[in-house]
Protein backbone atom coordinates (compact mmCIF):
# COMPACT_ATOMS: atom_id res chain seq x y z
CA UNK A 1 0.00 0.00 0.00
CA UNK A 2 1.58 3.02 -1.06
CA UNK A 3 1.11 6.40 1.01
CA UNK A 4 -0.33 9.74 -0.64
CA UNK A 5 -0.26 13.45 -0.36
CA UNK A 6 -2.41 15.85 -0.70
CA UNK A 7 -0.95 19.10 -2.79
CA UNK A 8 -1.76 21.73 -4.68
CA UNK A 9 -1.32 22.85 -8.09
CA UNK A 10 -2.01 25.24 -10.58
CA UNK A 11 -4.69 26.06 -8.30
CA UNK A 12 -6.15 22.57 -8.13
CA UNK A 13 -6.08 20.00 -5.25
CA UNK A 14 -4.73 16.65 -6.25
CA UNK A 15 -4.29 13.56 -4.02
CA UNK A 16 -0.47 12.16 -5.50
CA UNK A 17 0.97 9.03 -4.46
CA UNK A 18 4.16 9.60 -2.28
CA UNK A 19 6.55 8.54 -5.23
CA UNK A 20 4.65 11.06 -7.80
CA UNK A 21 4.66 14.09 -5.70
CA UNK A 22 8.66 13.79 -5.09
CA UNK A 23 9.19 13.54 -8.50
CA UNK A 24 6.58 16.48 -9.49
CA UNK A 25 8.16 18.58 -6.63
CA UNK A 26 11.66 18.01 -7.81
CA UNK A 27 10.46 18.85 -11.05
CA UNK A 28 9.07 22.50 -10.07
CA UNK A 29 11.82 22.88 -7.49
CA UNK A 30 14.60 22.24 -10.45
CA UNK A 31 12.41 24.79 -12.58
CA UNK A 32 12.71 27.30 -10.10
CA UNK A 33 16.43 27.37 -9.72
CA UNK A 34 16.89 27.41 -13.31
CA UNK A 35 14.07 30.26 -14.09
CA UNK A 36 15.34 32.57 -11.58
CA UNK A 37 13.15 34.54 -8.78
CA UNK A 38 12.37 37.35 -11.52
CA UNK A 39 8.78 38.26 -12.13
CA UNK A 40 8.80 36.81 -15.04
CA UNK A 41 9.93 33.39 -13.86
CA UNK A 42 7.13 33.06 -11.35
CA UNK A 43 4.93 33.90 -14.42
CA UNK A 44 6.40 31.20 -16.19
CA UNK A 45 6.31 28.99 -13.16
CA UNK A 46 2.74 29.62 -12.40
CA UNK A 47 2.22 29.06 -16.54
CA UNK A 48 3.83 25.33 -16.31
CA UNK A 49 2.20 24.54 -13.12
CA UNK A 50 -1.32 25.27 -14.52
CA UNK A 51 -0.50 23.21 -17.99
CA UNK A 52 0.52 20.66 -15.79
CA UNK A 53 -2.70 20.74 -13.61
CA UNK A 54 -4.95 20.66 -16.98
CA UNK A 55 -2.72 17.47 -18.34
CA UNK A 56 -2.96 15.82 -14.93
CA UNK A 57 -7.24 16.57 -14.43
CA UNK A 58 -7.54 14.81 -17.89
CA UNK A 59 -5.27 11.42 -16.86
CA UNK A 60 -7.53 11.26 -13.48
CA UNK A 61 -11.25 10.67 -15.30
CA UNK A 62 -11.20 7.33 -13.76
CA UNK A 63 -8.96 7.26 -11.45
CA UNK A 64 -8.69 9.44 -7.70
CA UNK A 65 -4.81 9.24 -7.20
CA UNK A 66 -1.93 10.99 -8.97
CA UNK A 67 0.74 8.05 -10.44
CA UNK A 68 4.13 8.44 -10.85
CA UNK A 69 3.28 6.91 -14.60
CA UNK A 70 1.23 9.83 -14.76
CA UNK A 71 3.96 12.74 -13.24
CA UNK A 72 6.13 11.27 -15.95
CA UNK A 73 4.43 11.22 -18.77
CA UNK A 74 3.05 14.85 -18.00
CA UNK A 75 6.81 15.94 -17.29
CA UNK A 76 7.55 14.57 -20.43
CA UNK A 77 4.90 16.39 -22.07
CA UNK A 78 5.91 19.63 -20.83
CA UNK A 79 9.98 18.85 -21.66
CA UNK A 80 8.98 18.13 -25.44
CA UNK A 81 6.93 21.40 -25.42
CA UNK A 82 9.77 23.24 -24.00
CA UNK A 83 11.97 22.24 -26.78
CA UNK A 84 9.66 23.25 -29.65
Amino acid sequence: MKKTVKANIGGFSYNKDEDAYSILSNYLNELRIRLGNGADAAETIKDIEERISELLSSKLAEQEVVTIEMVNDVITQQIGRAHV
